[in-house]
C-alpha cells in the first residue's frame, strides 16, 4: 500500500475538471499534487515492482476540519477529488484499494453524477473490473503514521442476512 499526504487546493486555482456540479472556491485534491506525491513516495521503488504498492492507494487530506471522527461533514460540501485525479488514480497499476479520510470522493452534491466513482470502477469503460476495485471512504488515518509503502491485508467482513 501506498500511504501519501495531500494538501488541498482551491478548484478555481487548478487547470482541472469535474464531471459534476462544482464551484471556484471548492476545496479538492488535485491529479498535480497526487503525482508529485506518488512520484516522491516511489523514486526508489523499482518500475516493476510499483504494482504491489499501487494496490491499496491511502490518500490522508491536509483539510481545514480538525477531529475528523467529531466532523459533522453534511451540507458543508467538504473536500473531493477532482476528476483528473480519479483518473490518475484509477490508471494506476494494479490499483484494488483507494481509500481517503473525507466522506467521499465525488463532491456532496454534484447532483447525482458520482463521476469519480464511475472513474475508478470503470463504469463507462469495462463493467467487469467494478467487482475488483473498492474506495473506502471516511478512513481512520492516524496523524503519526508517516507516509510510505506499507504491507497492508484488505479483508471484507462475512456479513450474512442482509437481504
Amino acid at each position: 500500500a501506498t500511504l501519501i499526504t495531500i494538501n488541498v487546493c482551491d478548484f478555481g486555482s487548478t487547470a482541472e475538471g469535474y464531471t459534476g456540479k462544482q464551484q471556484s472556491g471548492d476545496s479538492v485534491i488535485a491529479a498535480c499534487a497526487l503525482r508529485e506525491a506518488l512520484k516522491t513516495i516511489h523514486e526508489k521503488v523499482a518500475d516493476a515492482d510499483r504494482p504491489f504498492f499501487y494496490g491499496a492507494v491511502v490518500v490522508r487530506c491536509q483539510h481545514r476540519k480538525q477531529g475528523l471522527s467529531e466532523a459533522a461533514w453534511s451540507g458543508t460540501n467538504p473536500p473531493y477529488f477532482t476528476s483528473d485525479a480519479a483518473s490518475l488514480i484509477a490508471q494506476l497499476p494494479g490499483i484494488r484499494y483507494w481509500m481517503c479520510d473525507l466522506p467521499s470522493i465525488d463532491r456532496e452534491d454534484d447532483d447525482g453524477h458520482v463521476g469519480n466513482h464511475k472513474t475508478f470502477f470503470r463504469l463507462e469503460e469495462d463493467v467487469a473490473a467494478a467487482p475488483e476495485r473498492f474506495v473506502v471512504e471516511m478512513a481512520s488515518i492516524p496523524e503519526t503514521l508517516p507516509d510510505g509503502l506499507y504491507l497492508a491485508d484488505m479483508q471484507l467482513a462475512p456479513i450474512a442476512g442482509t437481504d
